[in-house]
């Protein structure tokens, strides 16, 4: 089936979980000045007013990240829109390792706010987590 979801052009789903959440987005990730791009074609674009977008993210372990060895992504559809902060990755590779070594993803609940457009100025976006620590697997 791979393979022919390649030959269609589809992702492949990936095992994933669903973490729990609380009541508030108050976990800041940090490089989304470097994923502005991608952030605008998810919202779809500036506006007059600051975003207020709500959608889940993925919390992706890069084993392979040149610059951090316990870097984590953070992806809202395909696209990257920033990393866990590096002074708390290795503690969120941890937990998430805990949860379930097998599984490659999280998923979690995220708000992108900002990137407002108007006459007088301009904002940059930004993406916060609504995560519940130590984190854990949401109950369904």
């Amino acid at each position: 089936m791979r393979w022919l979801n390649k030959i269609l052009g589809k992702a492949e789903l990936l095992p994933c979980i669903e973490l729990a959440h609380t009541r508030g987005y108050t976990h800041a990730i940090v490089g989304e000045a470097s994923y502005q791009d991608n952030i605008e074609k998810i919202v779809g674009g500036k506006g007059q007013y600051s975003a207020k977008y709500e959608c889940m993210a993925t919390l992706e372990c890069e084993n392979n990240n040149p610059h951090d060895e316990n870097a984590v992504a953070v992806k809202i559809g395909k696209r990257l829109v920033g990393y866990l902060a590096r002074e708390d990755a290795a503690s969120y590779r941890s937990e998430l390792q805990s949860i379930d070594a097998s599984l490659p993803l999280a998923q979690v609940r995220a708000k992108i706010v900002g990137g407002w457009r108007d006459a007088e100025s301009e904002g940059h976006f930004g993406v916060k987590l609504n995560l519940k620590r130590p984190l854990q697997k949401a109950k369904n």
